[in-house]
């Protein structure tokens, strides 16, 4: 998606695990969707391959949903869902709101969620960076992680995050990295989740 233009998404996306997903500076993304009709109609970008969100400080990034008055708590989109196939992951400057429409289940979707796998001979080797970039007004999980990925998660803005449950980072087994200097404001249930299934937590100070 190049730089300075306006896209509108009227479908799921879908990267392949081959594939990259390349949006530029100035970029805004325009989700359509309807979360009042039975069933809702909810877009989600679909990750398995790369995806390259580079906006910079004066020219960043937004996804945003077509409704020119959207209300919260109320999903209008799907989010950013990466599989465990997902290679790398980077989102600088981007400001993503008003997520959490319905999957096919009629589940509420996480704002932005990386799902880690191991399984026998095989672990997931996801690099993830989410640095200085905005969330406003999801209904559930903001950033939701699942090793083994290694993360890099600092400077952000989370705000308003959740309607009647949602964790602002929700932070599995396996997730390696940093997470570091975020503001969080107004968080439905934890604004830092740590779930570790009996593994030890080591905190290394600075």
């Amino acid at each position: 998606m190049l730089a300075n233009k306006t896209y509108y998404v009227k479908g799921d996306i879908y990267v392949k695990s081959m594939d990259t997903l390349s949006i530029q500076s100035g970029v805004k993304v325009i989700v359509f969707g309807n979360p009042n009709v039975t069933p809702p109609i909810s877009y989600a970008i679909h990750i398995s391959g790369t995806l390259l969100c580079e906006g910079t400080k004066s020219s960043q990034i937004t996804f945003k949903p077509a409704d020119t008055n959207p209300v919260w708590a109320i999903g209008y989109w799907g989010g950013i869902q990466c599989d465990s196939s997902c290679k790398v992951v980077r989102l600088i400057w981007t400001n993503i709101s008003y997520t959490g429409g319905p999957d096919v289940s009629g589940g509420a979707q996480f704002a932005f969620s990386v799902q880690g796998v191991s399984s026998g001979s095989f672990n997931s080797s996801t690099k993830v960076v989410v640095e200085n970039c905005s969330f406003l007004s999801g209904i559930d999980d903001c950033l939701r992680l699942t090793g083994p990925i290694t993360v890099s998660i600092k400077g952000n803005v989370i705000q308003r995050q959740g309607s009647d449950d949602g964790d602002n980072i929700n932070i599995k087994k396996g997730v390696t990295g940093d997470v570091a200097y975020n503001y969080i404001w107004s968080a439905a249930n934890n604004s830092i989740k740590v779930v570790t299934n009996g593994t030890v937590l080591i905190h290394r100070a600075k």
